[in-house]
């Protein structure tokens, strides 16, 4: 039995009833949580497949991006169409990148005394400075 790629990409999806979001079950792809989805041995972004099997073609040169944020949705609601400046503009918007992070990894508060900046990141002192004497030790 041959079953058509939109049966199959339906299969795979789980609505979550509390935020609307279709969450992608199928595989994933570079460890961020995006679906990837390969119909008839094309890959897709899940998302991406979802736009166009729910919205239509994807113009060239934009790309599918997420009301929701949250990489697994597929729901088309949840998607529309931007460029790579419109995503880099929402996820600042949405404090997604390290400007709105206010502790490092390790959770060393980002403040005046414990921050230095390398270009354009933003570093942590205190990480900094254990790196540096375990190195030397």
């Amino acid at each position: 039995m041959i079953v058509e790629p939109a049966e199959k990409f339906l299969s795979r999806i789980i609505p979550e009833p509390n935020t609307g979001c279709w969450l992608w079950e199928g595989g994933s792809r570079g460890g961020k949580g995006y679906g990837q989805f390969n119909p008839r041995g094309k890959n897709f972004a899940a998302h991406r497949f979802s736009y166009q099997l729910h919205v239509g073609e994807i113009p060239k040169g934009l790309s599918v991006l997420h009301k929701c944020d949250t990489p697994a949705c597929v729901n088309p609601e949840h998607l529309f169409l931007g460029t790579q400046t419109d995503n880099m503009r929402d996820r600042a918007a949405k404090k997604r990148d390290n400007g709105g992070k206010t502790h490092c990894k390790w959770g060393h508060e980002f403040n005046a005394e414990n921050t230095y900046r390398y270009g354009t990141h933003r570093l942590c002192r205190v990480c900094r400075q254990r790196r540096y004497r375990a190195q030397k030790s």
